[in-house]
């Protein structure tokens, strides 16, 4: 059930960066309602909770937020009211300065543990507002020392230090991950501060160490899953496996996910099913020579009608962009170079948004260039 529930938050995490997929946002947090409570850990139903404040701060209007801080005055404790407040002054990039100040600093004196999906709206530049950035500096440092033994107060101090104070932020990281080794958002923003860092071995090493363990979690749990979590864990266990370097059981994993899927046609989460169930399958093929069946499976991997993910952030690119580096400075005849460009109009029909960058890789690609692909290569921090 708990895995249901972390891919029902990542649906959430994904709709609530546009306004266009609130009947998506309000389908998966009904969902998440109506799984038992006993089921859900204490911090996850905080945390759709919480994303579900911030997504209706956002909607608010002047005269709702006006009685909403006069309940404050009454009720100065109201966790729920604070948050939706600091996602209004968020969306009108923070122009009530005075009012979104007093907010950031009750939330972080109050609640420095607060789920980091949200914590991650409490953001301050110390370029923009260094005089903003001093006084929750402190209250930071301050929480810090208080709660050293709190994996997520560390690991919410680490974002807000991430850029400015990045040799304090990967000591934070690191004191988190000792004592929440298995915590997925601590790991995953350890390898980011990596990749943000100009340290990819580091990265890579997170990456796999991370990945290997959870692969040997996921399968324990997959004989106990059935239906749609058996689904939703076949999934995951297959980018683990690749990830963590066991490309048989990648292979396998991926077979079986993308036989299970015809299952599945009307889930959310079919689309993100078949596009990487065949890219890791090419991945496999090309890291064995096989580069053929690496070509075929780049193509089939674009022929779907997209997700929630797939539609907001896009294709995954690691293969393509090995396929194209194989074929570098050749003409756009080569057939590696001709699959990747299929592979980009194919994505067309589900990445709608981003119609012109795929249009501009296209170009770049039959100019005998390489477009930058690295922010959507998932798979592989260094490419061989």
């Amino acid at each position: 059930m708990r895995k249901t529930l972390l891919i029902l938050l990542w649906v959430l995490i994904v709709s609530c960066s546009n306004r266009e997929n609130d009947a998506i946002f309000q389908k998966a947090l009904q969902n998440i309602k109506r799984i038992d409570s006993t089921d859900v850990e204490r911090n996850s139903y905080k945390s759709v909770v919480n994303i579900e404040l911030v997504f209706k701060g956002k909607k608010l209007n002047k005269i709702d937020v006006d009685k909403l801080e006069a309940l404050l005055k009454k009720e100065p404790f109201r966790l729920d009211i604070h948050i939706q407040l600091i996602g209004y002054y968020v969306r009108n990039n923070k122009e009530d300065q005075k009012e979104y100040e007093e907010h950031l600093i009750w939330a972080i004196t109050n609640y420095p543990d607060l789920e980091f999906v949200v914590s991650s709206f409490l953001q301050v530049d110390s370029i923009i507002s260094p005089n903003l950035y001093k006084k929750i500096e402190k209250l930071w440092l301050r929480q810090i020392e208080v709660n050293n033994d709190n994996h997520l107060v560390l690991l919410n101090a680490s974002n807000f230090f991430f850029h400015a104070n990045p040799n304090l932020a990967e000591k934070l990281l690191k004191n988190a991950k000792v004592l929440a080794p298995e915590n997925y958002d601590i790991s995953r923003y350890l390898t980011t501060f990596y990749e943000v860092h100009d340290k990819p071995k580091e990265a890579e090493n997170e990456k796999k160490g991370f990945a290997a363990n959870r692969l040997k979690k996921l399968e324990s749990q997959l004989g106990e899953s059935l239906g749609a979590d058996y689904f939703y864990c076949l999934l995951d266990i297959t980018k683990q496996a690749y990830i963590s370097g066991s490309f048989e059981k990648a292979v396998d994993y991926a077979n079986k996910l993308l036989k299970e899927s015809s299952k599945f046609e009307n889930d959310w989460n079919y689309g993100n099913a078949i596009h990487h169930g065949y890219i890791i399958l090419g991945l496999v093929s090309f890291k064995s020579g096989d580069i053929v069946k690496a070509r075929d499976c780049l193509i089939r991997s674009g022929l779907v009608s997209g997700s929630p993910q797939l539609n907001s952030f896009g294709p995954d690119m690691t293969l393509a962009k090995l396929l194209l580096k194989s074929g570098k400075n050749t003409t756009p005849e080569k057939d590696d170079v001709k699959a990747v460009i299929q592979y980009l109009q194919n994505c067309k029909n589900f990445w709608r948004g981003e119609v012109d960058l795929l249009d501009a890789w296209i170009k770049t690609i039959e100019s005998g260039g390489t477009p930058d692909f690295d922010k959507n290569c998932h798979y592989d921090t260094i490419i061989p």
